[in-house]
């Protein structure tokens, strides 16, 4: 799918058989069906589209905590998963975008050190310190 999520679930008819999205991509995969074949015939139906406004996990001023294990709908994850999985699937306005990040930005998110405020931090610059 090209960086977008593939509906696994959804059954498409291929040679008079209906298989899953999974399964059609299985077998673009094992070459026994054309990949751009696959893309063109299914890809609209088993592909989901990318959101326009992309959620993402954390605010603006804070930074995620990729390597970060969290507890969500049961299962447990990393925050870099997690905010990947949102960022390819889920639009930032949607209502499911908005009760992941009041679930999880308390664990993944971090606030950022703006120690120069606005400028620039000089990488490499020594200071004596007292």
């Amino acid at each position: 799918c090209q960086g977008t999520k593939l509906y696994s679930g959804v059954s498409v008819l291929h040679d008079n058989s209906e298989l899953s999205c999974a399964d059609i991509s299985t077998l673009a995969l094992d070459s026994t069906l054309d990949c751009a074949t696959a893309t063109e015939r299914f890809g609209g139906l088993c592909c989901a589209d990318k959101p326009t406004t992309p959620c993402t996990i954390c605010e603006a001023n804070s930074a995620l905590d990729k390597g970060k294990s969290v507890h969500f709908q049961g299962e447990t994850t990393t925050c870099g998963e997690l905010h990947d999985s949102y960022y390819n699937l889920v639009d930032e306005h949607s209502f499911s975008c908005s009760v992941s990040k009041a679930m999880v930005a308390s664990e993944c998110c971090q606030a950022k050190c703006m120690m120069c405020g606005a400028g620039e931090l000089v990488v490499g610059k020594s200071i004596e310190l007292d």
